[in-house]
Formats: C-alpha cells, sequence, structure tokens
C-alpha cells in the first residue's frame, strides 16, 4: 500500500452535519482502520450548528451555496494540506476498507483521474458515453482527481446541484486528463430512476435542463425529453408532463 500519498475527501450536506449521514456511519464503522492517508473534509449547506466528531473537519455555512460551493471549499481547505489527490464523494455513499485501500493502491500510477464503475438498477450509469456527447460522461461521486488537475478547475456557482457532472466531465475532456478504470463496481443511488416517485418536480426539471444545456444535438436532446415526458405519464405526473414539454 502507497504511504506517501494523501488524499482529501470532500463531501457537502444540505441542513444537516455529516454526522447524520450515511457516509459518516460508514466511516466510523472502520474508524481505526482507516489508511492514514485519507483527509476528510465536509462543506454543511445551510447549517450552523458545530459538532465534533472523529473523522472529518467541517465547515458551516448559514445560507445554501450547492455543492459548487462546498467542493470549491473544500479545494480550498486543501490547497496547503499536501494532498496528492481529491475524492468526492455524495453524504449518501457507504463506504468500505476494500474500496478506500482501492484508491490508495492507484494512486501512484500516471493518471489525472481515478473511477470505478457505478450502477444504478443493474444499469452502468458512470462512466459511459452519452448519445452526441464527444466526452465520456463520469458522476463526480466517488471520482478521484490528481491535485494538479483539479487545482485548475473552479466548480462555477450555476451548477450548485444538477449540471456539476456534466460540467467537470466536459473540463477534464478539454484538458485532455487521462483516466484510469478502477475495476471496482459500486451500486450508486441515481434519484431519477431509484426514487423517481419521491423526487419533486423541480428536481427532475433541473435534471433535464442541465441535459439540454450540454447536450450539443437538439434532436437527441428531444429524444431524451420525449423519454422523460412518457415516463412522468406513465406514473401519473401531468403536471411535470407539461414542464418538461416547455423545455423543447
Amino acid at each position: 500500500m502507497n504511504l506517501k500519498n494523501n488524499i482529501g475527501v470532500i463531501s457537502v450536506t444540505y441542513k444537516e452535519s455529516i454526522l447524520s449521514s450515511e457516509l459518516y456511519t460508514s466511516l466510523f464503522k472502520i474508524r481505526d482502520e482507516i489508511p492514514c492517508n485519507f483527509i476528510f473534509f465536509n462543506y454543511c449547506n445551510s447549517y450552523n450548528i458545530k459538532s465534533a466528531n472523529e473523522v472529518f473537519h467541517e465547515e458551516y455555512s448559514e445560507t445554501n451555496g450547492g455543492l459548487a460551493l462546498g467542493y470549491n471549499k473544500g479545494l480550498d481547505f486543501f490547497k496547503n494540506k499536501n494532498v496528492s489527490h481529491i475524492l468526492f464523494l455524495n453524504s449518501d455513499c457507504i463506504v468500505d476498507l476494500k474500496v478506500l485501500k482501492t484508491y490508495v493502491k492507484n494512486s501512484d500510477l500516471d493518471f489525472d483521474f481515478f473511477y470505478p464503475k457505478l450502477f444504478s438498477k443493474n444499469k452502468l450509469i458512470s462512466p459511459f458515453r452519452k448519445k452526441s456527447f464527444p466526452f465520456d460522461f463520469i458522476i463526480i461521486s466517488w471520482l478521484m482527481v490528481k491535485s494538479q488537475t483539479i487545482k485548475k478547475i473552479k466548480f462555477p456557482k450555476k451548477y450548485w446541484l444538477d449540471g456539476i457532472d456534466y460540467f467537470l466531465s466536459l473540463e477534464l475532456f478539454k484538458m485532455k486528463a487521462t483516466g484510469y478504470n478502477l475495476d471496482h463496481k459500486i451500486k450508486h443511488n441515481l434519484s431519477i430512476s431509484d426514487e423517481y416517485n419521491k423526487t419533486p418536480d423541480w428536481r427532475i426539471l433541473n435534471i433535464y435542463m442541465s441535459e439540454k444545456h450540454f447536450n450539443i444535438n437538439k434532436l437527441v436532446f428531444s429524444y431524451i425529453l420525449l423519454k422523460g415526458v412518457i415516463k412522468s405519464i406513465i406514473y401519473c405526473r401531468f403536471r411535470l408532463s407539461y414542464k418538461l414539454l416547455k423545455l423543447l
């Protein structure tokens, strides 16, 4: 195992401390075995009740700047922490010792970013080449990026929630960054497929608006959108159907 590369971990929560998350719970169970390479940071949006914990450094904000602000705050935190890589984890990620060791083991390899294969309902959701996209789409959660690479990137405020995965995937493509498949499969929660009925209209609309912004082929986007409209009709979400059609 590589004992010289330190890995900074960034997560973001909303209206709660990291203490309430599945990520913290999973890490706390293995706290005595976590490789010393890892340094954990969490940014709390719309939450300012400070609490001590044994794993994470936390910063707090009374306002909600979303993922973009949280990620930028985390990158600022690690600027002077002598970390070789940054690992992004959602607060609902369930981490075990095996996956942590996988990141450490491969951190010596000469690649700009490292990713596992993410699945939702047995379907590969990251990485994959979307229709009409010239680059591979990679979900930011579970993605580890070399510090020298990620320091060139600042997350725009407008991608406070959805669109941030597209943005980073495109930036890595434009930089001609090289990626490495960790050959590790992970089940990943995807709200639009795993919890469709519980996902509010504004969130689904936001997802499709992000798709529209980054998809350069209007015909392909129209096809994707119409599939979304049909799904909303099947689930009897007719107001959502109307709102989606307005994106055409």
